[in-house]
């Protein structure tokens, strides 16, 4: 981050030893001088205060895709609990003679049904009948 003299002003900052020697420890580590590091460091706590955020970190991304996962677990348990609850009632008013399904009225399927149930038995008489 090259700047020209113009733009720069100086800064007197107060810090204490264990400051000092931490702001040391990061600033070789990064090959800066004190003062590169600290217009970094300002910099990059602007940027957050402003909720300008980098990239997360891997470990921040992982833990959100966990976080989805556990979620969309949550949200399939709760419909299967749903549709098992469901099922079980609708058996029970079942067995219980408390259903639309267990009325007189026949539909079509059971019309043909029992068509198909009575030429089924005429074949077995004729098949009989033939062996006799």
């Amino acid at each position: 981050m090259i700047m020209e003299q113009k733009d720069m002003r100086r800064v007197t900052a107060t810090l204490s030893q264990q400051k000092m020697m931490m702001l040391r420890y990061w600033a070789r580590k990064k090959n800066m001088t004190i003062n590169e590091y600290l217009r970094d460091a300002v910099e990059s706590y602007i940027k957050w205060e402003q909720a300008d955020h980098s990239k997360p970190t891997q470990e921040v991304e992982r833990l959100n895709k966990r976080v989805e996962a556990v979620e969309g677990l949550r949200l399939a348990m709760y419909n299967l609990q749903r549709d098992v609850t469901t099922g079980f009632d609708t058996m029970s008013a079942v067995t219980h003679g408390e259903n639309e399904f267990l009325n007189d009225v026949e539909s079509d399927l059971d019309i043909l049904t029992t068509k198909e149930i009575q030429f089924a038995k005429k074949i077995r008489r004729k098949k009989k009948k033939v062996n006799k």
